[in-house]
């Protein structure tokens, strides 16, 4: 997938250069600041119970936001950072059945939060008021799990971090209000993949803290699509 992102951006360039004239740059630098709506699309591993499962529907989409700065290199190219953040949480009881016909119950409620930090190359298209953009994200990716459950093990409470590269595609339109202020919208795409947790939580003393790294036998993937809309300020 990175390597098919990655290439989609190189066509991309390979067919702008030729038609870019040098000229006075637009602007200097850009900020940009935005909300919006994330989907997650990786798989859930299969090795999480049936339960689990269900319970991790609930928090595959919620609210998003990011920033980002690109410097304006000659009118066509740009680079710059970014920064995209997803966090969400949810409450569900759970039952099961016991050999013996006895009913348990409990409830699940935990937080998770992605995190993505990235240096952005790319390119833009300047004409009159309208601004399009595409840029290719690369960077380090931060997973965090906190509350009262993990699947891989019976601790009273759950912290887990994860870290990973992370790769990503961003494609946005602004459009300008005044000679500094503008409107914009944009799609990210974004992959990576946690291949082992650090985990801490309390076994059976709530005072003795308890840690362990923990390799995954199925990765957990990052991947999300996230539609967003916001401001802009032109320097």
């Amino acid at each position: 997938m990175k390597k098919a992102l990655l290439l989609i951006l190189l066509l991309i360039l390979g067919m702008s250069i030729p038609m870019h004239a040098q000229n006075k740059r637009d602007y200097i630098v850009r900020a940009a600041i935005n909300g919006g709506w994330t989907i997650k699309t990786g798989k859930t591993p299969n090795a999480y119970p049936a339960y689990y499962k269900d319970y991790l529907y609930n928090v595959k989409q919620g609210f998003a936001a990011d920033a980002n700065v690109q410097f304006n290199i000659n009118n066509l190219f740009v680079i710059g950072l970014h920064y995209d953040y997803f966090r969400q949480s949810h409450s569900m009881p759970i039952y099961s059945t016991t050999e013996d016909g006895n009913i348990l119950s409990w409830s699940i409620n935990n937080t998770y939060t992605l995190d993505f930090i990235a240096f952005s190359l790319g390119i833009q298209k300047i004409e009159g008021k309208s601004r399009y953009m595409i840029q290719y994200l690369i960077g380090f990716m931060d997973y965090k799990e906190d509350g009262n459950y993990s699947p891989y093990n019976n601790w009273l409470t759950n912290y887990s971090v994860g870290h990973c590269f992370g790769h990503g595609l961003m494609a946005g339109y602004d459009y300008m209000l005044n000679e500094h202020v503008a409107i914009g919208i944009e799609v990210t795409y974004c992959i990576g993949n946690i291949t082992q947790l650090n985990q801490q939580g309390h076994l059976d003393d709530p005072n003795e803290l308890v840690s362990q790294t923990i390799p995954l036998e199925e990765p957990i993937p990052l991947s999300r699509l996230s539609p967003k809309a916001g401001l802009r300020y032109y320097f």
